[in-house]
């Protein structure tokens, strides 16, 4: 039998551009939704049911602490997520406005959106509010490498020491091998495209002409939706996120091998799925 339609609020400037990503997500992740959004959360109390609550934050102290108070008092036991835009990256170091594991960055929104809204409601029971960072990790998704995954020969370019040291030791223990950039038979080519400007798209054309073949994959910190659609057309197949974890890297690396085209950020479980299914 069919699950009933799950009731969805969000809140927030639902028709800025800048989230329109996460409107799509979720009517496209759970057909029949009940979308009610408002602009904020003034009379939240007043609001229909919802199972899961959509914030959307354009810029820091957008809400107050008494109107999050109020939201959780009104919605105790729904899922609670808060899509933050890039003028909030630093919240969690300069505010505690709110819950440690409600709070997702704009570039992965869409893909926590999808584990969150396709897992059995009585399976999978909400983040706590009181989670603490190591809960909140533990919810990401790890990585389960396929039986017949291919060993992938990957190059790395603009890496510094720590971050290479760690690239290796995560390839190398999923069975992949490490090459020389320009190596012929290189899969792909990981490459640190921080900071995003005028020298790096000069040094991502000069690699991928001596990387031909490989799919490059770019490794960011905070990057911003315009500057994913430049790496895009400038030749990247995939963006990630340095703070994904293991897995979300894996998953993508695994996906540009397999399919050798542009990969969406945040968007690598959905075209895994529809490869593996």
């Amino acid at each position: 039998m069919a699950r009933p339609a799950l009731p969805v609020l969000v809140v927030g400037p639902s028709s800025a551009l800048l989230f329109a990503d996460v409107l799509a997500t979720v009517r496209g992740a759970c057909p029949g939704v009940q979308l009610h959004e408002i602009g904020s959360l003034a009379g939240i109390e007043k609001t229909p049911f919802a199972e899961f609550v959509i914030v959307l934050q354009l810029w820091p102290d957008e809400y107050s602490p008494a109107e999050v108070l109020r939201l959780i008092g009104a919605v105790p036991l729904a899922r609670l997520l808060v899509c933050y835009g890039p003028w909030c990256d630093s919240d969690e170091r300069t505010r505690g406005i709110w819950p440690l594991g409600s709070r997702v960055p704009l570039a992965v929104a869409p893909s926590r959106l999808r584990q969150e809204l396709q897992q059995p409601r009585d399976i999978s029971p909400p983040l706590p509010l009181t989670a603490n960072r190591n809960e909140t990790y533990s919810r990401i998704p790890c990585h389960r490498p396929q039986a017949e995954s291919e060993s992938l020969s990957i190059a790395m370019s603009g890496c510094g020491p720590v971050l290479s040291g760690w690239l290796q030791d995560v390839l190398m223990a999923d069975g992949h091998s490490i090459v020389e950039v320009g190596t012929p038979s290189a899969d792909l080519l990981l490459w640190d495209a921080d900071p995003w400007g005028a020298a790096s798209r000069r040094e991502l054309a000069e690699l991928r002409a001596a990387s031909r073949g490989a799919g490059v994959v770019a490794l960011c910190g905070f990057p911003r939706p315009h500057q994913v659609r430049e790496l895009h057309s400038a030749g990247v197949a995939a963006v990630v996120l340095k703070s994904s974890g293991n897995g979300a890297l894996m998953e993508c690396l695994e996906c540009v091998a397999a399919q050798r085209h542009v990969v969406p950020l945040a968007s690598v479980s959905t075209n895994r799925a529809r490869r593996t299914g």
